[in-house]
């Protein structure tokens, strides 16, 4: 089984470690009350302020909308045309 370095994975250059990220979710699991949104690693630095004055709904949309021009679908290819007559 090969292993992955950040610089083959681009858009994990900024992630954390997978002990830290799974310490950070079981605290969070734990959490009577938990936050509705919770940062970890430096990439997620700049929703800090953001989050601060945005409702959770308002900073929901803005994070889907980074995913997605982040993360392009692929263009869809059209339908064969039908050569057979109708039957």
């Amino acid at each position: 089984m090969s292993r992955f370095s950040p610089a083959d994975l681009p858009g994990l250059t900024g992630a954390v470690p997978a002990a830290k990220a799974g310490a950070k979710i079981a605290g969070v699991a734990t959490t009577p009350r938990p936050r509705a949104r919770y940062t970890l690693g430096r990439d997620a630095a700049f929703t800090i302020p953001l989050a601060r004055f945005l409702p959770a709904r308002l900073m929901d949309g803005i994070l889907a909308m980074s995913h997605r021009s982040r993360n392009p679908k692929p263009a869809s290819t059209p339908a064969p045309e039908s050569t057979g007559s109708p039957s």
